[in-house]
């Protein structure tokens, strides 16, 4: 697995060292400092520095703003000695950061704000273990692994990950994006916290630009950010699924590149409804790319899991990191070093339908009722069942709690709980929050940055390309080209008939196929998991028999007593991601 992993305090370096004959650890590299003996550093990256008083350590892909490639460790820890930390908050793309200086005493910990990279602490024996992932951590630990209890609720019930700085264990925390973590090496049982990088601002409206000359600036910044994932001499693939965004990112890299066959990797299903193959041989055979499509089986899928739950170091909702890991999989085996994705397009310009409540909340705001009454009228997320269930659901959550309460209980139901095992049901359900999000007239632009903060998405790109010594880079999280999205108009994201990805899809004309553009489905990589699921009734049960000696499930629940297909495979990986690291309730 490629990462870091470091340790401050004399107690937790010499646990450290003790580990260095691991098998998970011992192709890692030793970075000593002998001015700084209850310090410890390792990295399995190859551009360590360990010059006079400094070390850096460097997970995933940095650029600095102005730079037209990526910067290494050394380039990093060269600007922290001539500029100091905060000069480092100008860093682009994702990553995570350790910085270990003696001098001063201080070891850095920082991550990109848009939650690309990972940093994970935990605290033992008056000192502090850190890695860049997951898995590497919890191999470190001495003590006991302690599950969240809560956290575990909410995403057997829901499938909603932990909230805030928890994980699903209640002894291990996460660095938030765009946080920095200073901890004193004299006081390695403290850590100060702070936000590191500015939230990206959210401006007036460019009004001086026309729709079309914001969809060809728009067009550029995503150029550029795609040349700069281009860069360098790595094997480079692409994740292809047939959308909007996968497809965007292949046909721009053709765009700048025609001479060069771009590799694609796929996931393919005769599943009706999430099955996008024929869209995915139009950008092939437009692109002229050299496809790599893979299908799977229950089969492979329950003899995966064990793997795809390690590489994510969590349980996982759904089986499309699954599918995920598939394919870097294959690619690292076809020997490609990054893979470019689609991750977190829709945060970054409009893509989900419910984003359409945020421009009428706006509107609504500023009292322009006739606007707002036309464009209810004749919004095209009227033509389908869940879109209209999810935007009254988003609607309802912005009144006044004591009008949105009855609401959402009539709109969403109290999800059944009596499956859950006892330990689970102490945990009150989470009571809907209600949702401020209007700022200024600008709704949708604030729930867009707080979509692209948000700790969803990229992760697992991240987590099954470092499973296997890959590196996942993701061109719609680049920092120019959000902060313009952030400026523009809410006509221009979303037009005013409820089309999202409005002023990407005019951008993209011309590049992308006009059947890609013109798609309003939305599928993205999916596996057929209940139909999987019906295959394997008696692994199911194996799983479940598990879930039920564990106390994850009360003893009388069955598949049946679940209900449904989703909360049927949560359970499966969260008794998996049990069984990986040794976790019991009691």
């Amino acid at each position: 697995m490629r990462g870091f992993v470091g340790a401050v305090g004399r107690d937790c370096v010499d646990h450290l060292r003790q580990h260095g004959g691991d098998p998970m650890l011992n192709h890692l590299i030793n970075v000593t400092l002998t001015s700084m003996p209850t310090c410890l550093l390792l990295a399995s990256i190859d551009d360590c520095s360990t010059e006079s008083d400094c070390a850096a350590a460097i997970y995933g892909d940095v650029a600095f703003a102005k730079a037209i490639s990526y910067a290494s460790a050394n380039e990093v820890l060269t600007q922290y000695r001539d500029s100091g930390i905060d000069a480092l908050a100008n860093l682009d793309g994702g990553h995570a950061v350790a910085i270990l200086d003696s001098g001063r005493r201080e070891l850095h910990l920082f991550r990109d704000q848009w939650s690309q990279g990972s940093l994970y602490y935990a605290q033992e024996h008056g000192g502090i273990l850190f890695s860049s992932h997951l898995p590497l951590l919890i191999g470190l630990l001495q003590n006991s692994l302690e599950p969240n209890l809560q956290a575990a609720r909410r995403f057997l019930q829901d499938g909603v990950p932990p909230v805030a700085d928890e994980t699903y264990f209640n002894n291990i925390h996460q660095l938030l994006p765009g946080h920095l973590a200073t901890i004193s090496l004299d006081d390695a049982a403290t850590i100060n916290l702070r936000r590191f990088h500015a939230p990206m601002p959210i401006g007036p409206g460019v009004e001086k630009l026309s729709f079309a000359e914001a969809a060809v600036q728009t067009r550029e910044l995503l150029t550029r950010s795609i040349a700069l994932s281009l860069s360098g001499d790595a094997q480079k693939g692409f994740t292809l699924s047939g959308g909007l965004d996968s497809s965007a990112i292949v046909a721009s890299a053709h765009y700048l590149h025609p001479e060069r066959s771009a590799r694609t990797y796929s996931y393919v299903t005769n599943e009706r409804g999430i099955d996008e193959e024929r869209y995915m041989d139009i950008v092939i055979q437009r692109m002229q790319c050299q496809p790599l499509k893979i299908r799977s089986s229950a089969d492979e899928y329950l003899a995966t899991l064990p793997g795809a739950t390690r590489a994510a170091g969590t349980p996982v909702n759904g089986t499309s990191h699954f599918v995920q890991y598939l394919l870097y999989r294959q690619a690292h085996t076809d020997g490609m070093q990054v893979l470019l994705n689609g991750v977190k397009a829709d945060s970054a310009l409009a893509g989900h339908s419910y984003y359409f409540v945020d421009w009428m909340a706006d509107l609504w705001q500023e009292r322009q009722l006739v606007e707002l009454a036309r464009i209810m009228g004749t919004a095209t997320w009227q033509s389908s069942n869940r879109a209209r269930k999810t935007l009254a659901l988003e609607i309802a959550r912005r009144f006044p709690e004591r009008i949105s309460g009855p609401l959402l209980r009539r709109l969403r139901p109290a999800a059944r709980t009596h499956w859950l095992g006892s330990a689970m049901r102490e945990y009150a359900s989470d009571q809907e929050v209600h949702q401020d999000l209007a700022v200024s007239g600008r709704s949708l632009q604030n729930h867009l940055r707080i979509g692209l903060e948000s700790d969803k998405g990229a992760r697992y790109a991240e987590a099954n390309g470092a499973a296997f010594g890959m590196l996942s880079r993701t061109p719609y999280l680049a920092n120019d080209l959000n902060r313009f999205v952030l400026s523009l108009p809410s006509e221009y994201l979303i037009s005013r008939n409820g089309e999202v990805k409005h002023l990407f899809r005019e951008s993209m004309r011309g590049t992308v196929p006009d059947e890609i553009l013109d798609r309003r489905d939305k599928i993205g990589f999916d596996a057929p998991t209940g139909r999987w699921l019906q295959e394997k009734p008696t692994e199911v049960e194996t799983f479940l028999s598990r879930a039920r000696e564990l106390g994850v499930i009360a003893e009388n629940s069955d598949a049946t007593t679940i209900g449904n297909a989703r909360a049927v495979s949560r359970v499966i990986s969260y008794v998996e991601w049990m069984s990986a690291y040794g976790i019991s309730l009691d």
